[in-house]
């Protein structure tokens, strides 16, 4: 089930943040820029509207459903183009992308850790083992190396 953040506008911290964000891109970018909006969580939410808004490619990790603000900002077409340029990674178990509509690409990343799973250390992790990248950083956030196992049988067993 997903819940409108339309209906919550007045106390809606995607939207609130998002005229500072497009501000900033208005004042230091213009359309010949070649931006990639990036974000976790909140900041992924922000990274999408803007992308749709601004008409630039996003990424968020972990980010809340924007749809309903898209439409509300500009008119939202999920045509091929939002679907190329707007990507959702959305670790399994996390909760916050269950939050509203997402117009992007999808991109479903295996979790074990229910709620940790929104933790950007956890998925980044979870992206080198998926990609087979073996690099220490990726996964040196976890306490001890049997997490790290649990997390390689979760996707390879």
């Amino acid at each position: 089930m997903v819940f409108p953040l339309v209906l919550t506008k007045s106390i809606n911290l995607v939207e609130k943040y998002y005229d500072t964000y497009t501000e900033f891109y208005d004042d230091h970018y213009d359309n010949e820029s070649n931006i990639v909006a990036v974000g976790h969580s909140l900041g992924g939410g922000i990274a999408k509207l803007l992308g749709h808004v601004r008409n630039i490619q996003s990424i968020a990790f972990s980010g809340p459903g924007v749809q309903l603000l898209q439409e509300y900002k500009q008119s939202f077409s999920k045509d091929v183009h939002s679907i190329m340029t707007e990507a959702d990674i959305i670790p399994e178990n996390d909760v916050v992308p269950h939050f509203e509509i997402s117009g992007g690409t999808r991109y479903q990343l295996p979790c074990p850790f229910g709620l940790d799973c929104h933790t950007i250390a956890n998925t980044l992790c979870m992206i080198g083992i998926v990609c087979e990248i073996e690099h220490p950083d990726y996964c040196k956030q976890l306490a001890d190396t049997s997490d790290y196992q649990k997390m390689f049988d979760y996707i390879y067993k």
